[in-house]
């Protein structure tokens, strides 16, 4: 799948072009696919079809902790590149995206990341535990759909996915300290304050 070349900006079609031997000799490390639905929601992973969604859901979003690569159809193009073309078959730094669909109205809630996984073991100093696996998530959720529970449920049924398909023992998660509705969903996950902003362990 190819994005609209026409459309791309001059930038992230130059990384396009950078990293294309990346996608014709590299197969991904990891199972990335769409997730099963939970209970309200179905998990569409994104691709080249479907990436501008972000401008949709956040463009006009003046949330402060919205990232500024999502509200412009340039830097999402330098974001989707990258996703696409370098982190989905890094087997050091991979990660994906997935959209948050509502199952009923079929209508784009927000959005679930995991990045940061590597095929490599690691050492948890803040767990004393040896050949740990790790990731790191990140989510957010458009406007209209806030304060109804729908990043928890996201969050709970990709922490299930990461121990049992991808494997992973440990995640970590990253907030700014004064993003209070974010540190207080962390808390709740079971996440632990640690030296790398929060932490869990899933398996």
């Amino acid at each position: 799948m190819q994005p609209d070349w026409t459309n791309l900006s001059e930038k992230a079609l130059f990384d396009y072009r950078a990293w294309a031997d990346v996608v014709h000799t590299t197969k991904p490390a990891f199972p990335f696919r769409n997730l099963p639905a939970s209970a309200r929601l179905e998990y569409e992973l994104l691709d080249w079809n479907n990436y501008l969604t972000y401008l949709h859901l956040f463009a006009k979003d003046e949330n402060p902790f919205v990232d500024i690569c999502f509200r412009t159809k340039e830097s999402l193009d330098e974001y989707a590149v990258h996703l696409l073309q370098y982190q989905r078959y890094s087997s050091k730094n991979a990660g994906c995206d997935w959209f948050l669909k509502h199952k009923q109205t079929g209508e784009y809630v927000g959005v679930l990341n995991v990045y940061d996984l590597s095929t490599q073991s690691r050492t948890l100093e803040e767990y004393e535990e040896d050949n740990a696996k790790t990731a790191s998530i990140g989510y957010m959720v458009g406007e209209s759909f806030r304060r109804q529970g729908y990043a928890q449920e996201a969050c709970l049924h990709l922490l299930d996915a990461l121990a049992r398909v991808f494997k992973r023992t440990h995640v970590f998660a990253f907030t700014k300290s004064d993003n209070l509705a974010s540190n207080t969903l962390l808390h709740k996950l079971g996440f632990q304050a640690s030296m790398r902003g929060w932490s869990k362990k899933i398996a």
